[in-house]
Formats: C-alpha cells, sequence, structure tokens
C-alpha cells in the first residue's frame, strides 16, 4: 500500500526535524544558529543550493548560500526582503518557486529570516517539504533571537562586569583616599593639639609673668609713692628750717640768702610734685612749671610784674626724669638773676625766653635787655651762686652755654637728647663747684 509508506516517510521526517530543531534550541551562538539551520534544511530536503536571508528588525543583516561554493541559478544577493507589515508574512504564508520553495523565519510579529531552498532532490514532494520547512521555521526563528538576546545579555553582562569591575576600583581608591584623609585628620588633629597645649602653656606662663611683673609693678609703686612722700616731707622739713634760721637772723642780705635757698628748695619741690604726677617718667611735660617760675619770683624779691615783661616762646617739650630737675633750676637761676639784677631802681625791660627742639636735642635762648653783667665778669668762672649753679647744671646736663652778644645779658644753652634708659646727668649736685 502506497498511502502508508508516504505516511510512515512524513512521519519519520517529522522525527528527524524535531530532534535536530531540540539540538538547535541548545545553540546559543547567533553564527553557529545561522548554519545549523542552513544545516537542518540541507538534511531535510537535500537541496541543490540553500539561501538564507538573515535579518533584524525587518532590515537584511546578512545573506548565507549553502553549499558555500554555489550560487542559486537566477538568483542575486539583492533579493527584496518581504514586507513585514503584510498579513501573509506575519502568518508564514510559504512562496513556491520553481524546484523548491520559500519560508519566512518568524518570531512573534517580526521576520527574523528568509530561507530559499533551490533544486530540492524530489520535486513531487514539494508541498510536503514546504508543509515541514513551516513546522520548523518557528523554532529556527525562536532559536535564532534566543541566540541574539543571549548575545545580547552577554553584551550587557560584560558591561555589567566593566561596571563592577570599574566600582570595585573606584571603591578601592575611595577606600584608600578615605584612609589618607582620616591620617591627614589624625596628624593634623595632633598637631592641632599640642599647638593648642603649647599655646595654653604659653599663656599661662604669660599670665604668670603679667602676674609677677603686676606684683612688682604695684611694689614698685608703692616704693614710689613711699619715696615721693620721703621726699615731700623732707624738703618740707628743709623749708622749714629754713624758714625759721631767715626769722632768727637780723641781716637782711643774709634773709635774702635764706630767702633763695627756700625759693631752690619749692622749685625742687613743684618740680618734683610734677614728675610723679606724670605716667611716664620719660615723656614729663615741663611747659607748665617754666610760665611759674617768673610769678613766683616776682613774688620772692617783691618786684612788681608790670615792671618787667616775660615773653615765652615754648614748644611742646617733654624731657625725663633726670633732666627735669636740672632744667627747672637752671631757668629759676636765669630768671631769678635778671629779675635781681638787671632792672635796678625804676628801670623797666623785657625778660625773653625761646625754647624749641631741634635734631641734636633742646635748645633754650634765654635774654633780657637789663643793664647786663658788671664790666669784667667772669661768668665762665664766676662767683656768683645763681651763675655757678646754671653752669654746673648745664655742665652735668652734658650740655653748652655760651653768651650771646647782644645788649643786656643773653646766653644760648644746649642740652643734647640722650637715648632712651640712658641717665641724663653726670654727678650729683652736691659735686657742684663752690662759690
Amino acid at each position: 500500500m502506497e498511502m502508508p509508506d508516504t505516511s510512515s516517510q512524513q512521519i519519520a521526517e517529522y522525527a528527524m526535524a524535531l530532534d535536530l530543531c531540540s539540538q538547535l534550541t541548545l545553540v546559543l551562538d547567533e553564527d553557529a544558529v545561522q548554519h545549523r539551520i542552513l544545516e537542518i534544511f540541507s538534511l531535510l530536503f537535500a537541496p541543490k543550493c540553500i539561501i538564507f536571508r538573515v535579518m533584524e528588525q525587518d532590515i537584511l543583516r546578512s545573506t548565507l548560500i549553502w553549499p558555500e561554493e554555489r550560487s542559486a541559478p537566477g538568483w542575486t544577493a539583492e533579493f527584496p526582503a518581504p514586507d513585514s507589515g503584510r498579513p501573509d508574512a506575519r502568518r508564514g504564508v510559504p512562496d513556491t518557486i520553481p524546484g523548491g520553495f520559500r519560508v519566512a523565519i518568524p518570531f512573534k510579529e517580526e521576520i527574523v529570516g528568509i530561507i530559499e531552498v533551490h533544486g530540492i532532490a524530489f520535486p513531487e514532494y514539494q508541498e510536503r517539504y514546504l508543509s515541514l520547512a513551516l513546522a520548523i521555521a518557528g523554532v529556527c526563528g525562536l532559536s535564532l533571537v534566543n541566540a541574539r538576546t543571549h548575545r545580547k545579555l552577554e553584551a550587557a553582562l560584560i558591561d555589567l562586569r566593566h561596571e563592577h569591575d570599574q566600582t570595585l576600583r573606584l571603591d578601592e581608591e575611595l577606600r584608600l583616599m578615605n584612609e589618607e584623609l582620616e591620617e591627614r585628620v589624625r596628624i593634623r588633629t595632633r598637631d592641632l593639639e599640642m599647638t593648642a597645649r603649647n599655646l595654653a602653656e604659653e599663656v599661662n606662663q604669660r599670665k604668670a609673668a603679667e602676674q609677677v611683673i603686676r606684683s612688682q609693678l604695684d611694689e614698685k609703686s608703692l616704693l614710689v609713692r613711699e619715696l615721693d612722700h620721703r621726699v615731700k616731707n623732707n624738703l618740707q622739713i628743709i623749708s622749714s628750717m629754713l624758714s625759721i634760721q631767715s626769722h632768727k637772723v637780723t641781716d637782711p642780705s643774709l634773709q635774702l640768702v635764706l630767702s633763695e635757698s627756700r625759693n631752690r628748695i619749692r622749685t625742687i619741690s613743684k618740680i618734683h610734685e610734677m614728675v610723679f604726677a606724670a605716667r611716664d617718667f620719660s615723656h614729663i611735660d615741663i611747659n607748665g612749671f617754666i610760665r611759674q617760675i617768673p610769678s613766683t619770683l616776682f613774688t620772692l624779691y617783691q618786684v612788681p610784674p608790670q615792671k618787667i615783661a616775660v615773653n615765652l616762646e615754648l614748644q611742646d617739650i617733654f624731657v625725663d626724669i633726670n633732666t627735669a630737675i636740672p632744667l627747672g633750676l637752671i631757668l629759676n637761676e636765669l630768671f631769678a638773676n635778671s629779675i635781681k639784677h638787671a632792672f635796678p631802681g625804676a628801670r623797666t625791660g623785657t625778660i625773653s625766653l625761646k625754647a624749641e627742639e631741634e635734631d641734636m636735642g633742646l635748645v633754650l635762648c634765654y635774654c633780657d635787655n637789663g643793664i647786663g653783667l658788671p664790666a669784667g665778669y667772669d661768668w665762665e668762672n664766676p662767683d656768683r651762686v645763681g651763675q655757678i649753679l646754671i653752669n654746673g647744671l648745664v655742665q652735668q646736663l652734658d650740655g653748652t652755654i655760651e653768651k650771646l652778644p647782644k645788649d643786656g645779658t643773653a646766653f644760648r644753652i644746649r642740652l643734647p637728647r640722650k637715648p632712651a634708659g640712658s641717665c641724663a646727668m653726670r654727678g650729683t649736685y652736691n659735686e657742684l663747684p663752690s662759690p
């Protein structure tokens, strides 16, 4: 019976196709799947030539020919791809060609390839071969898409591994950077703590030093106040003793000498009071004291102030404690000599004093328009107490004094500027030459 033989042959063909397709689904490489599809069609249909047009997203990607040394007669590689939007293409409806057939390799609604089989060995079985080809076309499409998906997954996996490796590398770099930063922070913190300890120790030392200095200043201030009190008391005692002595003598010239001595004591006392009232012993303003000298002497010598005019041209004069008392005594003696001797009887006149600072020190220009020094009087080797004091005190201040060629009496005194901390005077008052 012919029918059972045909049925048996079809069953055998389908069994063989099923076995080949089951092996195809295990292949994951796309190129290998394409070649296995060619092998399956060549085994099932024994054609002379197979053309496999591989498509992706309705675009022809490549064309495979089996066997490779053959080409289909009457066909070219420029065979147009079918329109995937056609209903028959989506359903995989085949086209017949002379001596063979053409089927679409579908996957869902997409055509992923077209197989053209030429020169089949048994043309009388064309319809049966076509049915078998349609039966395995879906499995071929699924295998091809699976391979493409596997390729994409592998590419994605490679990217993920690359990103993972990069993430691990970045994490390692970040860890190393964090460790380095933490080490820097530890070192910086240690340095700051050490600096803070050193600063705290230095602050404590300075506070202790300030406390010592403050205690020393308090002690010195107490000593200065005590010294001020003792000096004023001693000067007052001396002045009182001279006052008592002057009341006991009857000789007018002796009384005048005692009064002048008392005036010198008062001068020293006033300067002393001015000095200790100043906050800075190296910067004492002496102008106020100078302006008081004439009025005090007018009272002492009982001279009307209107008889002698006094002109004072004083810059801001600041001296140290070692210069203040000698300078005050010098000016006191200059004014005293003029008021006492320069204007006898009803004679009137003027006393002028100009004091200014120069680069080298203080310059005093003192003059009166009185009768002048007696003829032949040697002012450089005087016998009067006042002039002796003037010359001696100028010398002790390392200064110079010169007599100016003017009417009356005129002197220029230069007192050099002393470096800070140096002693302005040489010797003491008891070293002044005796008259």
